[in-house]
């Protein structure tokens, strides 16, 4: 019988299998900037892991990288792969951001006598001029 699990690399579609809520839940505590330590024995999953997590959370608007420590000898190193992955993680989401400020052009604030009226903020004097309430600071 041949072993259906496979090792050896990055597993993905039908061979990553029952890891949804594993998923679900570092996804939630990467949003919520916690840490998660995975730890267990070796050739069980955990890059596979982490490799899946990282497409999920592409899909969302939460920029992330992976970096395996094992590829860098020394500090400096690792410390140039953090910068360089970290970079093209946020350059990914500048057309996000650029988005977003985009729409800021659009938007355009309303006030309303009527509703600053009706709130009790501004009431019509005896001469016909309007006038915040007593008490009221408008800035």
């Amino acid at each position: 019988m041949k072993n259906p699990f496979q090792y050896g690399g990055i597993i993905s579609g039908p061979y990553f299998a029952d890891r949804s809520e594993e998923i679900k839940e570092l996804s939630r505590e990467m949003e919520n900037s916690g840490r998660v330590f995975l730890i267990s024995q070796r050739r069980f999953g955990k890059t596979c892991l982490l490799h899946h997590l990282k497409a999920a959370l592409g899909k969302s608007e939460i920029a992330c990288t992976y970096i395996d420590l094992n590829a860098y000898p020394d500090l400096r190193g690792l410390a140039g792969a953090i910068t360089s992955m970290a970079t093209r993680a946020l350059e990914s989401n500048t057309d996000r951001v650029l988005k977003i400020f985009s729409e800021f052009h659009r938007l355009r604030p309303k006030l309303s006598l009527v509703s600053l009226i009706k709130k009790g903020i501004m009431h019509k004097t005896l001469e016909g001029h309007y006038r915040f309430v007593d008490g009221f600071m408008p800035y």
